[in-house]
């Protein structure tokens, strides 16, 4: 859970909001009729970077959603695509 990151160090990786909503559509993870003729959905993080580098006033929730590491792989091995793998690490902010 994004709201609760876990341990200084820990990794999670950011995935576009755009694919991670048609993959759930399509999955009927939202539990909203199924759309038809989906195909496959690689996975493409492209809007989220300028130049390879992260782009500048993502939001989360509306430009990607957070997940795990071991959920990015499974999504990686399945879908495939042209990513890029966005990993994260969890940092310290105000001595918290």
């Amino acid at each position: 859970d994004p709201e609760r990151p876990g341990q200084k160090g820990d990794t999670w990786y950011l995935i576009s909001a755009r694919w991670w909503e048609r993959w759930c559509e399509s999955t009927g993870a939202d539990a909203s009729p199924r759309p038809q003729g989906h195909g496959t959905l690689s996975i493409d993080n492209s809007a989220l970077v300028d130049h390879g580098y992260l782009r500048i006033g993502l939001s989360h929730r509306i430009d990607y959603e957070v997940i795990t590491k071991q959920a990015w792989r499974a999504l990686r091995a399945w879908y495939g695509g042209p990513g890029p793998d966005l990993a994260r690490q969890v940092i310290e902010l105000d001595g918290d």
